[in-house]
Parts: structure tokens; C-alpha cells; sequence
């Protein structure tokens, strides 16, 4: 499991942008790529739907995203990057 210490050295050294461009130019794009490729829509006529199918696929774009957009750090301007699995070990 990655360390508190590892952390701080990421968000310290990790990739430099403006919160602008991460949330413009590397969350959104990412985030559409994935509700594609995933097939994630919403249906109103079932708003809250309870089928598996939805949940694996949901879970794995999460990690998708989360893997190759990372987490912006606002104090240091920079991104902390995870692997996958370094977030799958953290979840487990």
C-alpha cells in the first residue's frame, strides 16, 4: 500500500498544470472517453438501476479514470498519479 510519506512526495514532484487545464484538458476528455467506451448512460425510466451489469462497468471506468487522470493537488498545482494497482490494493 502506498505510504502517507509516498504521497506527499507525488503531490510534491508529480506532473505541473493549472487546476484549469486538469479539469479542461485531462479530467473532462478522460472522463467522456470512458462513459463511452464503458457504455454509462443514464436511463430516467430506471433512474436508480440495481443491475450488475451497470456496477462492473461503472467501478471499472472509475479506475480507469482515477488511474490514468490521477488526483489534482490545489496547493502544489501538480497531479498525484496512482497505478491500478495501487488503487485496487487501497480499496481491498
Amino acid at each position: 500500500m502506498v505510504n502517507l510519506l509516498e504521497i506527499i512526495d507525488r503531490a510534491l514532484e508529480g506532473p505541473f498544470t493549472s487546476e484549469n487545464d486538469f479539469n479542461l484538458n485531462i479530467f473532462v476528455p478522460k472522463l467522456r472517453e470512458v462513459i463511452k467506451k464503458y457504455e454509462i448512460k443514464y436511463d430516467p425510466e430506471n433512474p436508480l438501476s440495481c443491475g450488475d451489469d451497470l456496477a462492473d462497468s461503472v467501478f471499472k471506468a472509475g479506475i480507469e479514470l482515477f488511474a490514468d487522470v490521477g488526483i489534482y493537488c490545489v496547493d502544489t498545482e501538480r497531479i498525484i498519479k496512482f497505478t491500478e494497482e495501487e488503487i485496487l490494493e487501497g480499496l481491498a
